[in-house]
């Protein structure tokens, strides 16, 4: 979903909400990105990171009831209400998401590694990876969906916590039409070599 560490970390167990629209004839689902008011015991207590932050966001019905599952089934008993926790039932801090990710990383194959350093110049992920993915996806989702692009990034700015003026919209739209533009390129070159056959 693109979310920022500080708030994945603070998001709450009780964060992903569901209710019928009448108006859509259908079941909606979101999750609550707030500050939680808890008392946080971690050393670095995570926090959003502007008053953008704070905001509701769509939920595919799958994730929602994936959630859930992880909240009745697998989070474990806790002394807090944070959504994730670490194997001994505290709230996972900012350096236990690194090591995940470090962890991840190591066991990346070699032609997982070759792809990435293709694609990105790097050979590994991190968190703001999945944000960076999850915004290029939003801003395709959203093209193909019929939105001009001064919509569209309007509509990214509000969905990924960003301000009024904030010009990352554009940074991932430059990323999206970088993509387009390669698609392009390759479905020509595929068709002019089909004609070699």
């Amino acid at each position: 979903m693109g979310l920022r560490r500080g708030e994945l970390l603070t998001l709450e167990a009780n964060a992903f909400k569901s209710e019928y629209s009448a108006k859509d004839n259908r079941q909606i689902y979101w999750l609550n990105v707030r500050q939680s008011s808890q008392r946080d015991s971690r050393l670095d207590a995570p926090r959003l990171k502007n008053e953008y932050s704070q905001r509701q966001i769509p939920l595919p019905e799958a994730l929602y009831y994936g959630c859930l599952e992880y909240v009745s089934n697998w989070r474990g008993r806790c002394t807090h209400g944070f959504l994730i926790s670490t194997s001994n039932g505290s709230a996972l801090s900012s350096r236990g998401l690194t090591e995940i990710f470090n962890s991840l990383n190591k066991h990346l194959s070699s032609a997982a590694k070759s792809q990435l350093t293709y694609i990105t110049g790097r050979n590994s992920f991190s968190p703001h990876s999945l944000r960076h993915s999850a915004a290029v996806y939003r801003i395709r989702a959203f093209r193909e969906s019929g939105y001009e692009m001064s919509q569209a990034e309007a509509l990214m700015r509000s969905f990924f916590g960003w301000s009024h003026g904030s010009s990352m919209p554009r940074r991932y739209a430059k990323a999206y039409y970088q993509e387009q533009l390669s698609t392009t390129w390759f479905d020509k070159m595929n068709h002019y070599l089909d004609g070699f056959k």
